[in-house]
C-alpha cells in the first residue's frame, strides 16, 4: 500500500504504486467497482503465459469518457475497472497526472508503444465489497 501527501488524479497514484511495486506483475482496481480477488488469476493469467504485457478486465464498466476516447483515436477498448500490467510496462508507461481518464490514457500509450494487450472476463461482486 502506497499513501501519498495529496491526491494527484488516478495517474499519479498508480505510477506512485507501480514505482514502490517489488513484484514481477501489478493489479490496479478501481476501488468502486469491486471484483472478487479470487478473480485475479484469470486478470493476470496471459502475463503469466507471456502472451500480453497488459490485461484489461472486460466487465461493461469501463467509463463513457474512456470508451469513446478509446474510440475516437482508433484504440482497443479500455476495458473495466481492473487492470494488470508487468511492472516493468507500467512503469515505462510514463503516466501524466492530467485529469484525461487513465483508462483512456493507458490505452493511448498502450497502443503508441509496441505491447500486447489481452482481455480477460471478470465478474464484478454484487454486492461491490472485496
Amino acid at each position: 500500500m502506497v499513501y501519498l501527501q495529496r491526491q494527484g488524479g488516478n495517474a499519479t497514484e498508480v505510477a506512485a504504486g507501480a514505482a514502490a511495486a517489488t513484484g514481477e506483475d501489478v493489479v490496479v482496481q478501481s476501488a468502486v467497482r469491486e471484483y472478487d480477488h479470487a478473480d485475479y488469476p484469470l486478470l493476470i493469467q496471459p502475463l503469466l503465459d507471456g502472451e500480453a504485457d497488459a490485461v484489461f478486465a472486460r466487465d461493461g464498466h469501463a467509463s463513457k469518457t474512456a470508451r469513446r476516447a478509446s474510440k475516437a483515436m482508433g484504440l482497443p477498448d479500455s476495458g473495466g475497472s481492473a487492470k494488470a500490467f508487468r511492472r516493468d510496462v507500467l512503469r515505462e508507461l510514463g503516466l501524466e497526472p492530467i485529469s484525461a481518464s487513465f483508462s483512456a490514457q493507458v490505452a493511448a500509450k498502450l497502443a503508441a508503444g509496441d505491447y500486447r494487450l489481452a482481455h480477460a472476463a471478470l465478474a464484478q461482486r454484487p454486492d461491490g465489497n472485496t
